[in-house]
């Protein structure tokens, strides 16, 4: 259960209801509507402080929807953040989305497992930025030299921020303790 209020719709101010519509009306927006009218995962969150939520939303939709990184790589992204997080909502969510991208499952599962899986030469490489800027905050030149070459200098700065957003969703979720939907398992053991 949550920490944070569930903010239903008849319970918002102006600018809560702004940053509702902006979540609900793009292209996240159906799957995030509880049967109350209040959001999941980590939206809700942003209706609590509605300036940041807006900007969170709109960077994620950015992220998720309008880079040159192909679907399988971002999603292979996410799922690594999420798992070094172990943010509960963020890996059950993605992991979903890695499976539908064409992510072979145990690839999934040994990534939620905290095993390196085995990988084809982009997604490894992916793989590989994610794990260096996790484990030593910096990217060692050969890997950086293969990813100019493989996504190009904006592939590096799209990755780079996808980094960054869902480790702040991923801490989002883990303050306020937001899980997964009642009838869906948890893929961490909670510590």
């Amino acid at each position: 259960m949550s920490r944070l209020t569930r903010l239903t719709p008849e319970l918002l101010t102006a600018e809560q209801k702004q940053t509702y519509d902006a979540l609900t009306n793009g292209p996240r927006g159906a799957n995030m509507i509880q049967s109350d009218g209040s959001l999941g995962g980590p939206f809700n969150s942003m209706l609590h402080s509605p300036n940041i939520g807006i900007a969170l939303q709109e960077l994620g939709a950015r992220l998720r929807y309008g880079t040159s990184i192909p679907r399988p790589l971002l999603e292979l992204a996410i799922i690594t953040i999420g798992a070094h997080w172990q943010a509960q909502y963020e890996f059950w969510a993605h992991a979903r989305m890695a499976l539908e991208a064409g992510i072979k499952q145990e690839v999934v599962t040994a990534i939620q497992l905290g095993e390196k899986p085995d990988l084809d030469d982009s997604e490894a490489l992916v793989y590989e930025f994610c794990i260096q800027m996790i484990e030593t905050k910096r990217i060692r030149e050969d890997t950086y030299q293969k990813l100019v070459e493989t996504l190009g200098e904006a592939g590096i700065m799209e990755i780079a921020s996808l980094i960054g957003y869902y480790s702040a969703i991923s801490i989002i979720l883990n303050t306020f303790e937001i899980s997964v939907p009642e009838n869906a398992t948890a893929p961490f053991k909670k510590t």
